[in-house]
């Protein structure tokens, strides 16, 4: 017994100094502000494979989503649930299409009604940036910069927009923002598993939106498992023969 206690008492310690000696970075408010803009990627095709999980208080649903996106042209997304395609979206700057493979039917409608089928509040240059991963930058003449014992932490208006991030002590990633609107209702984005991509930079592969819906919430959770930026193929897309318009 004694023996277990002295390796307790050891692996403990080990875990402490290792804790006392990680590098905490320090930056200017100029610095913390770049390190923000270069997050952000500039591309002009993204192809993804995605494992999607969306919780409301109606629904919990998950499935497979392979996306594709012509950036301010056209997002392309095959949704599947145990290998087989059930639904396919497109959408473009003027409207989206939903087919239903199992029913042989679809809808369609304008763009800034797309919210409703994927439950959270986003139009078209919204969903292209959610899958790059890129944000709304802070106004730089109107952040304040703070820090405490985790982060730095950004604070900026924009539009009514009340917009906070957090950047990791660390690491220097981005882990967390929060927006909030003039109603003060706060959507939540948290970031994770960034992964060097060649000639990219970092990317995050993991995704957690929080926004309110209806009475509660509606949490969706995005892990890629891979992404691509150099893909230049056409995106078609036509509604088959057959099916049946249901809006």
């Amino acid at each position: 017994m004694r023996w277990m206690i002295f390796l307790l008492v050891i692996s403990l310690t080990a875990c402490k100094t290792k804790q006392r000696t990680v590098t905490v970075h320090d930056k200017t408010d100029k610095e913390l502000l770049s390190l923000l803009e270069k997050r952000n990627i500039d591309f002009n095709w993204i192809s993804a494979k995605i494992n999607a999980t969306l919780v409301t208080p109606d629904e919990n649903v998950s499935g497979g989503v392979q996306a594709k996106i012509h950036r301010d042209k056209a997002i392309l997304m095959a949704i599947k649930k145990f290998g087989i395609e059930v639904a396919r979206v497109y959408a473009d700057p003027q409207e989206y299409t939903v087919l239903y493979r199992f029913e042989s039917t679809y809808e369609t409608g304008p763009i800034n009604e797309i919210k409703k089928l994927l439950k959270i509040d986003v139009d078209f240059e919204d969903l292209q940036q959610m899958i790059a991963g890129n944000i709304i930058l802070p106004d730089v003449k109107h952040s304040i910069i703070t820090r405490d014992s985790a982060y730095f932490i950004i604070d900026s208006v924009i539009d009514q927009l009340k917009l906070k991030y957090y950047i990791n002590g660390i690491t220097l990633d981005m882990d967390k923002m929060t927006i909030t609107d003039h109603n003060n209702r706060a959507a939540v984005i948290e970031y994770s598993d960034y992964r060097n991509i060649e000639n990219i930079g970092k990317f995050a592969f993991g995704r957690k939106f929080t926004t309110p819906y209806q009475n509660g919430e509606a949490i969706l959770e995005l892990k890629f498992t891979d992404v691509k930026f150099s893909d230049s193929s056409e995106i078609n897309f036509t509604i088959p023969k057959g099916y049946e318009k249901i809006n």
